[in-house]
């Protein structure tokens, strides 16, 4: 058993609400946006982020993770918009240096 958070519902709603176009069929469209937008990032040496989840509704992306530099956060971002059909992304990914970088190591 967990606690479900804000941010967790957040998901679930964009997620839904992308789920079916208007007469009640799969938007597929934002499931390839998706998968592409995945692709994009995965084993790229600036894809450093932890916890990354991607929600695509009706063509705005949403990221969510925890980037260890702004640098990083904007790698993601840039990333994204750079895929077709992608109409705008929000970023909701925190920025959280690592440890040894906090304690000025």
């Amino acid at each position: 058993m967990g606690i479900v958070s804000r941010t967790d519902l957040l998901r679930a709603l964009i997620a839904l609400e992308g789920a079916y176009d208007e007469s009640g069929c799969r938007f597929d469209r934002d499931h390839h946006l998706r998968t592409e937008i995945a692709a994009a990032c995965r084993g790229r040496s600036w894809a450093t982020a932890q916890k990354v989840d991607i929600v695509v509704s009706h063509g705005v992306a949403h990221l969510w993770g925890v980037a260890p530099s702004d640098m990083v956060r904007k790698a993601y971002e840039i990333a994204t918009e750079n895929i077709p059909g992608v109409k705008k992304v929000e970023m909701h990914m925190h920025v959280v240096p690592p440890a040894s970088a906090r304690i000025g190591l």
